[in-house]
């Protein structure tokens, strides 16, 4: 079937079936609103975590021990109203789902640089080995991949995002902060 004829075929069962195809359009699974959903009630349940600015598509958050840091709040502003200077943002995307540790634009270039250097030395954040004038991202963290997303059906992918979440508050969230905190 060529691409004209199967442009008549759908014409014609469109035209047929309007009604019940816009109903199914308009009630589709919204996989990547499902994800945020399920995720972003893991996060407001974690306390170890405080929300920024948020979208569908970018969940980004600080800690307690990340705000005790006096460069934190040396942010400009053009990223987030709240004008945190490092924040982790959670990518919810088609192609997975994962953790960045940013450095964002800020008002003192030199504090940015302290903690891209102290990124940058450690084994435990692994990131650019350049910091950009706005955003650097020096740390990633997988929760799901591209695979996984194809694979898993949307509650295998919500288990797997809790598990990985859970991991990373355990596992990765107190080495990063450590490194970034010390002296």
């Amino acid at each position: 079937m060529d691409d004209s004829d199967i442009a008549k075929l759908c014409k014609k069962i469109y035209e047929n079936h309007q009604q019940a195809l816009d109903l199914i359009f308009e009630h589709r699974p919204d996989l990547q609103s499902y994800v945020f959903d399920q995720i972003m009630d893991e996060i407001k349940n974690t306390e170890k975590v405080i929300l920024d600015k948020s979208t569908k598509t970018e969940i980004r958050f600080s800690t307690p021990e990340l705000e005790s840091m006096a460069a934190q709040q040396t942010g400009d502003g053009s990223w987030t109203p709240s004008k945190r200077l490092v924040l982790f943002q959670l990518t919810n995307k088609d192609s997975g789902v994962y953790i960045q540790l940013i450095i964002g634009p800020g008002t003192d270039q030199s504090l940015r640089e302290l903690l891209f250097n102290k990124a940058n030395i450690s084994i435990i954040i692994k990131g650019k080995k350049t910091l950009t004038p706005k955003w650097s991202s020096i740390h990633r963290f997988d929760l799901v991949n591209k695979e996984e997303i194809r694979d898993l059906t949307s509650e295998g992918i919500v288990e797997k995002l809790i598990e990985k979440w859970t991991q990373f508050i355990d596992e990765e969230l107190p080495e990063i902060q450590k490194v970034l905190i010390e002296n």
